[in-house]
């Protein structure tokens, strides 16, 4: 029994050690459970990472590389540089540079005077059409300038090429720039915006350029890195018109009228040192020409006249190792310049009496300059006092030369009464050109021995006199086809005239122009009519003829059509002329699905404007083709017109204005695009709309702006523009989006793509998806609590309600270890359980 019984006493003893270390496991348990929850270990890493890293790293990094590099870079560059930037001894702007092409070495003086930089100095400007606002005084149309700046930073090489709103033409130019210093950079690339038709393509020391500008605008850039010392010497090799690798690609290029006609080298007063040849390269470096022999001389028909009597000054004496460039004349010896002229000979008549010394200074390619000087004696004009003198010798008049004045009679009178020689007439001038083709008229090669002062040109061979000038050559545009004489008679101081003429052919070399009429948007299967409208040509029509999707059409001003897929089509119409030119003008236009809306509404539409117009339609369809019959009538007459030029007297052949006279606006889209290719919804996109009138009439323009897109309430937007013959206009319009996507922008015709993006949109949308991810988690704690809240108050009904929602909730972390659900509750209640039973059984015993 006492055996029995201390067994007992020792089971029991072990129950009650299970029991403890139970209950302490449970205790550790449920503590390190609540540690993690709390989320206490993040911190413990990040104190052990931190303070390692960055005292290691920082101070080995920044004590060695800024003492080092500083010290080392700006002692070394900023000597070099300084003394580049300032000129030595010759001051702002009188620095000089060589520029050399082949044989030929000319000297350019700079332009600047140290105190701007080139940026600023060549402004380009997106509010003047991407274009540089600031040498717009050095631009010239279809002309391409060379200089060198002197700007507040160095000296830079500068190219403008063309002018802003001059012409109606554009152009495309090629240059690869050679020998470019490490140190220099593209202070300036016209243009820079996004998504740029232009290419700079940068490689170390040379870069391949291709510029790409259309009518009303000019193009260039800018490289810093020239030095006033001859340690850098920089080449340009120059592709312009057809060696341009644009040339034919770029729409502004590929036909004689985007083109590129002179490239000039200019000095210090922004006046052309010289024309370059446009095919062979030049280098630019620091330093002047060796100087060549120049020796000005300057002579005079007269040294003593009258007021209001021209004076012959004669600067053809003149010898010089290099040709001469111009001659400056300063008439009356004040110092400044009255004519420049590239003839050694000119004319002067003085208005008051006086003493003047003359000058001319005589200027070669080289840049070197001579003067040379004459004296003229004015004196008042005769008042009348030799009248008795010519009464006198007329009463001794004997009659002995009765015979010789009836001789005069049968004279044709051209230099009666004048004495000295007549001068020699002659006319240089192309035999053929085309229409609006720009050619000079030339008759520097007329002589006399007393100068000639007088230039009188009769364009058409009517015998008038259709200009009068002081200059040998005459500048002018071709603007009717024909054949037709033209002439010159020269005029010399003493008032003897010579006569020469030559026979001009203008050729029709421009096609036929149109407006187009063509909707931006038609639904699919929807049938409309297009229409070229303002259809003339110089020549006449021969030949209209349309294409949709490129494939042909009919012929005739009209044309009606429908597509059956949606998406972006084209419609082009062909003009051809009856001297066989021809151009192609197409649109394109965005067909869209059909509205699948409500059926009355859109019936209540039809009825209340789509059958009127319609009608409309059909009714002006009917005109066109009524006008259409008369096509041939008409381009018969207009060609019987031209044919009459030779004996007609009404048109001038040859025009100051590049004006025709048809007196018809022909005004059209030339360019359209956006301020960027990409923007925010709501921010504001300009579109920007060069428009050209290639007529002969001034004209008004409106200008549509439409958009195509996710957004179908776009505010649309439309300009009136007034544009002058011959002339282009920008205009800007503007709009925004409200929904994100991908838009068409249309613009009479033509289309740009725009992307739209909602950027708040997207933060917004990572932000919910992280606050749905919490709200996720803090379901699934609050479904366990209410899980452990219904165990407690309804312990009979546990299994029933477990049943019912799909299973047995999980216990909460958060309740206590001693709990109705905590894990320490059946192991207290298995013990209490033995430890009853064994005083049962002790009792027993």
């Amino acid at each position: 029994m006492t055996d029995a019984r201390t067994r007992l006493t020792a089971l029991v003893l072990a129950v009650v050690m299970v029991t403890s270390v139970a209950v302490t496991g449970v205790a550790v348990a449920q503590t390190s459970g609540n540690d993690a929850t709390a989320g206490n270990d993040a911190p413990t890493e990040e104190p052990t990472e931190e303070p390692t890293e960055e005292p290691t790293e920082e101070p080995t990094e920044e004590p060695t590389e800024e003492p080092t590099e500083e010290p080392t870079e700006e002692p070394t560059e900023e000597p070099t540089e300084e003394p580049t930037e300032e000129p030595s001894d010759d001051g702002p702007g009188e620095e000089t540079f060589v520029v050399q092409q082949g044989e030929n070495c000319y000297t350019a003086t700079t332009l600047g005077d140290g105190t701007e930089t080139v940026e600023s100095f060549y402004n380009y400007s997106a509010d003047y059409d991407w274009s540089s606002e600031g040498t717009k005084h050095l631009q010239e149309n279809q002309v391409s300038n060379l200089f060198v700046y002197e700007g507040s930073e160095g000296y830079s090489l500068v190219f403008v090429h063309d002018k802003h709103g001059d012409g109606p033409y554009g152009g495309t130019i090629t240059f690869t720039v050679d020998g470019q210093p490490a140190d220099g950079e593209w202070a300036v690339e016209d243009d820079d915006y996004q998504g740029r038709d232009d290419n700079f393509d940068h490689h170390g020391t040379y870069s391949e350029i291709d510029w790409k500008w259309s009518s009303d605008r000019n193009d260039g850039g800018a490289f810093r890195g020239l030095t006033a010392e001859d340690d850098v010497a920089i080449t340009v090799d120059p592709a312009f018109n057809e060696e341009a690798e644009a040339w034919g690609e770029w729409p502004y290029s590929g036909d004689e009228n985007n083109r590129t006609e002179s490239w000039q080298l200019l000095g210090a007063d922004g006046e052309p040192v010289t024309t370059l040849d446009m095919t062979e390269n030049v280098t630019v470096t620091a330093g002047t020409c060796a100087s060549g022999e120049l020796d000005a001389a300057l002579s005079v028909n007269d040294s003593s006249v009258h007021t209001d009597q021209p004076v012959a000054f004669d600067a053809s004496g003149s010898t010089s190792d290099e040709p001469v460039v111009e001659y400056r004349w300063d008439f009356d010896g004040d110092g400044e310049t009255d004519s420049t002229t590239e003839s050694a000979t000119t004319t002067h008549a003085y208005a008051s009496d006086g003493e003047f010394d003359a000058t001319v200074t005589v200027v070669d390619e080289a840049g070197e300059t001579d003067a040379a000087s004459a004296t003229i004696a004015v004196s008042a004009t005769d008042d009348g006092t030799d009248d008795e003198k010519d009464e006198t010798d007329d009463e001794k008049d004997d009659g002995t030369d009765d015979e010789k004045d009836e001789k005069d009679e049968t004279d044709d009178g051209t230099n009666d009464g004048k004495t000295g020689d007549a001068p020699t007439a002659k006319l240089d001038a192309p035999e053929e050109v085309a229409t609006e083709t720009k050619l000079t008229l030339d008759a520097s090669a007329s002589t006399d021995d007393e100068g000639i002062v007088e230039y009188r040109w009769d364009l058409d061979g009517d015998g008038e006199i259709d200009e009068t000038t002081e200059s040998a050559t005459y500048d002018k545009w071709a603007t009717y086809p024909g054949e037709f004489d033209v002439s010159v008679t020269v005029v010399d101081a003493d008032g003897n005239t010579d006569t020469a003429s030559t026979v001009l052919t203008v050729t029709d070399g421009e096609p036929p122009t149109a407006d187009l009429q063509v909707p931006d948007e038609v639904t699919v299967g929807e049938e409309f009519t297009v229409k070229a409208t303002n259809v003339s040509d110089h020549s006449g029509v021969a030949h209209v003829c349309w294409y949709a999707d490129g494939e042909p059409g009919p012929d005739g001003e009209t044309m009606t059509l429908s597509f059956d897929s949606t998406g972006e089509h084209t419609v082009s119409v062909l003009l051809r002329d009856e001297a066989g030119n021809e151009q192609k003008l197409t649109r394109t236009i965005q067909v869209v699905a059909a509205d699948s809306g409500d059926d009355s509404k859109d019936s209540d539409d039809s009825t209340d404007g789509d059958e009127s117009k319609d009608s409309d339609d059909h009714s002006d369809d009917k005109d066109d083709k009524d006008d259409n019959s008369n096509d041939k009538s008409d381009d018969k007459d207009d060609s019987d017109d031209n044919d009459d030029s030779d004996d007609d007297s009404n048109s001038t052949p040859l025009s100051n204005d590049h004006d025709t006279d048809d007196d018809e606006p022909d005004i059209s889209i030339t360019s359209v695009n956006v301020s960027a290719d990409e923007v925010d919804v709501g921010e504001n996109v300009s579109v920007n709309v060069t428009l050209a009138n290639d007529g002969d009439a001034d004209g008004t323009h409106t200008v549509s702006l439409s958009a195509t897109g996710p957004d179908e309430n776009v505010t649309t937007e439309n300009a009136t523009v007034d544009v002058d013959a011959g002339e282009t206009r920008n205009v800007t319009l503007t709009t925004s989006f409200a929904t994100a996507g991908a838009y068409n922008l249309s613009v009479d015709g033509e289309t740009v793509a725009l992307t739209v993006v909602d950027e708040e949109a997207e933060s917004e949308e990572s932000d919910e998806s992280d606050a749905d991810e919490s709200d996720a988690d803090e379901s699934d704690d609050d479904d366990s609590n209410e899980s452990d809240e219904t165990g407690d108050n309804n312990q009979g009904d546990t299994g029933t309600e477990s049943d019912d929602a799909g299973g047995a909730q999980e216990p909460d972390g958060d309740d206590s270890a001693t709990g109705a659900s905590g894990p320490g509750f059946g192991v207290l209640s298995v013990l209490v359980a033995a430890l009853v039973g064994v005083g049962l059984l002790v009792r027993r015993l």
